[in-house]
């Protein structure tokens, strides 16, 4: 398994949801009017901003490949069910199976593969004539 430490979790946590309350500062601003509307803008930059910063940190020594899997597999989720139950939307079985085939698929992402297994497509690689 690819170990990701505490901070790098937090990280990815902390990145998901700026991205989140941006989104829903912006989305509180469209439907407003005047100084209201500007200032739910305003924040909404002033969180969006951190999302890059901390994805950043996320990404800092580790395998981007893992780690945009996972922020944007259980980022999308967690985006998803915050947006669900701020404004109080409803989830059918087929959008919850597919929530639990992304958590799935982001647990399987960080395995790696054995080590007997390394390799096997040499045969391949052979049979087509690509040299390393």
């Amino acid at each position: 398994m690819i170990e990701l430490s505490l901070w790098t979790w937090l990280a990815i946590l902390l990145s998901v949801l700026a991205g989140t309350a941006a989104s829903i500062c912006y989305k509180k601003a469209s439907g407003l009017t005047g100084k209201s509307a500007i200032l739910y803008f305003n924040m909404g930059l002033l969180v969006g901003f951190l999302n890059p910063v901390f994805k950043t940190l996320a990404l800092r020594g580790n395998n981007p490949n893992v780690i945009f899997a996972i922020m944007n597999g259980l980022g999308g989720i967690l985006f998803v069910l915050i947006i669900n139950w701020v404004f109080k939307g409803r989830l059918t079985r087929l959008q919850w199976f597919a929530i639990l085939l992304i958590v799935i698929g982001s647990f399987i992402l960080q395995l790696q593969p054995s080590k007997s297994r390394e390799g096997s497509l040499t045969g391949v690689y052979d049979a087509v004539g690509v040299r390393e």
